[in-house]
């Protein structure tokens, strides 16, 4: 009940490719928030892997939101963009399914090890700072930094 729809995504990128959550959540859960999404990291990685149910789920709902992913004359110029930029194969976007479907839960947790890592988070929290910071800092997650509107750094 404190999320307007948690998700996360990877931003495609040559270099290093950033892992993101969004979180947009009650301004008096934001702590809570933070301590949830640091305990799902890690379970994924340990004690909670990802279950053959939400796993199954997953590869349905990747591979079945594939043909509306080029519905307009922008989208398709964005995969083809994508196509160029990354050097992907002229049979990308034809054998993506495929490549979804062969998929393992074994696969999944190898690829969380090498992108996920909670101790290295970096946290970008946007809110009521007298409501939300003295539970952040209680957290112990490490400096903290003030930015204002501009992006500076607040003394």
């Amino acid at each position: 009940h404190w999320s307007y729809g948690a998700r996360s995504q990877f931003i495609s990128s040559r270099g290093q490719q950033p892992f993101i959550v969004l979180a947009p959540v009650q301004g008096d859960k934001t702590a809570e928030t933070v301590t949830e999404l640091l305990g799902e990291m890690k379970g994924i990685l340990s004690d909670k892997p990802i279950t053959e149910a939400e796993f199954a789920n997953a590869q349905a709902s990747l591979t079945l939101s594939l043909p509306g992913e080029w519905e307009t004359a922008a989208a398709i110029q964005n995969s083809l963009t994508e196509m160029v930029n990354f050097g992907r194969p002229d049979d990308y976007y034809a054998t993506q399914a495929q490549r979804i479907r062969s998929l393992t839960q074994a696969d999944l947790l190898r690829a969380a090890q090498r992108t996920i890592h909670p101790s290295a988070v970096q946290w970008l929290i946007v809110g009521d700072r007298q409501q939300i910071e003295p539970k952040l800092r209680a957290l112990g997650l490490g400096e903290i930094h003030i930015v204002d509107g501009d992006g500076k750094i607040v003394k």
